[in-house]
């Protein structure tokens, strides 16, 4: 009888300390100067993010902003959503992508289902 072992090997799918510590010093650097200008919102340092995130997706401006909620809500103004007009969400979603929309649109909730032929 040939009996075969398998080993059982551990492959990290993302080592975040590895990383880190790769840059710690470089962080730690930035950490205390913010700290050390408590330009903790807005200021030099979120121009110099947005700036540079502007230049990595080619484009003339980017915004950052606290959160995911508050990028829907700005990305629903830019594309002049507002009253009378509807908006599609999936209905597993996080309660904060219909917070996104805080304007008179309609939310639709949507529950998606996946349709197989023949069944």
């Amino acid at each position: 009888m040939n009996k075969e072992i398998l080993v059982a090997h551990k492959i990290p799918f993302l080592d975040l300390k590895k990383q880190y510590l790769q840059i710690k010093e470089e962080v730690l650097v930035k950490i205390e100067e913010v700290l050390d200008s408590t330009q903790y919102s807005g200021g030099k340092y979120v121009e110099d993010f947005e700036n540079s995130f502007a230049a990595y997706c080619q484009t003339k401006y980017a915004i950052g902003v606290n959160n995911g909620t508050s990028a829907l809500h700005l990305a629903m103004l830019a594309l002049g959503i507002g009253k009378g007009d509807e908006v599609i969400i999936p209905a597993n979603t996080f309660i904060a992508t219909a917070w996104g929309l805080r304007m008179q649109a309609l939310h639709l909730f949507l529950q998606i289902a996946i349709h197989k032929p023949g069944k």
